[in-house]
């Protein structure tokens, strides 16, 4: 399940307050937390199975992929396991378990809850 199921325009990376975004983002997932984030996308089955399937390849038809892992095959190029950690492109795929506190903290970015949902939507999945 995606974090942020909402769409959004492309933000500009030269833009400022993305950039502090950007920042905050990066210095939360550092020490006690990317370490809970590890731990927690494998303890969590389907992230883990992604997490499996991204290194040994996914099956050549859809009939083949584990019905959980499914949803993901449509975009299985753009995910990668990164320091333990699912990606979907850049954006960190945040274990069940984490979903609450990792928005707690990027709503502590103080940029309001429309950009908090924008960058939200282009930083974490």
């Amino acid at each position: 399940m995606a974090l942020s199921g909402i769409e959004c325009p492309v933000i500009q990376w030269e833009d400022d307050n993305w950039r502090h975004f950007k920042q905050h983002v990066e210095r939360m997932f550092t020490g006690p937390l990317k370490s809970r984030t590890e731990e927690q996308t494998t303890s969590d089955p389907e992230l883990n199975a992604r997490k499996e399937m991204i290194h040994s390849g996914w099956p050549s038809t859809i009939r083949q992929v584990p019905v959980p892992l499914k949803p993901s095959r449509p975009f299985r190029d753009e995910l990668a396991v990164e320091d333990g950690i699912a990606m979907k492109s850049h954006r960190i795929i945040i274990p069940t378990v984490l979903q609450k506190e990792i928005l707690t903290k990027l709503h502590a970015a103080h940029q309001g809850t429309e950009k908090t949902k924008l960058r939200t939507k282009t930083s974490v999945y």
